[in-house]
């Protein structure tokens, strides 16, 4: 039974790819969204105070960065 579920779920993540629904997956090999990272980087430079709120997955991407980097000054 689970590799029936799983070869289901490949082919409809395969079909999603195709069909250009799932173009996240090769977001960590494009480039295209750098130059707007960079421009959303020198904007929270201004930024003194941000709070994150979040549990389960939604916390997670600060978490990784604080887990990454260590906490900032006044986190």
């Amino acid at each position: 039974m689970p590799d029936k579920r799983l070869q289901g779920a490949s082919e409809a993540l395969k079909r999603d790819v195709e069909d250009g629904k799932a173009n996240y997956i090769n977001l960590p090999f494009s480039r295209d969204h750098l130059s707007a990272a960079v421009s959303v980087k020198r904007e929270m430079r201004q930024i003194s105070n941000l709070v994150v709120c979040g549990m389960g997955g939604s916390s997670l991407g600060a978490k990784a960065l604080l887990s990454l980097f260590g906490p900032a000054e006044g986190v």
